[in-house]
């Protein structure tokens, strides 16, 4: 590692400006970028599951299946399902799964 002293007269410190840079040898350096690709990756991999049980959702939702079908098939909730399939699927499935309205209710009768 070097070492450098300066001397700096008549300049006002306001108007200096550091950078340090860190210079590894080549086999730290090397270890560092494989350990950085390693924490990449996961998160990669979660990100592309991610996309994939969106696609999954949004293609079951559209294909018919109400949401709670969807989550069964997912082995997630009816509500995160409905997340993944989007906020459309979620408002057709949502009116297909209503409680019905025409059917007598007992405590009334």
């Amino acid at each position: 590692m070097k070492r450098t002293d300066l001397t700096l007269e008549d300049i006002d410190p306001a108007d200096v400006v550091v950078a340090v840079r860190v210079e590894l040898p080549d086999d730290l350096q090397t270890d560092l970028d494989r350990a950085r690709d390693a924490r990449r990756r996961p998160a990669d991999l979660d990100r592309q599951a991610s996309n994939g049980f969106v696609d999954v959702a949004r293609r079951l939702s559209e294909s018919g299946m109400t949401l709670r079908e969807v989550g069964t098939v997912l082995g997630v909730s009816s509500q995160r399902a409905g997340q993944l399939a989007g906020s459309q699927a979620s408002r057709r499935a949502t009116a297909r799964d209503e409680v019905r309205t025409d059917v007598p209710d007992p405590a009334r009768d």
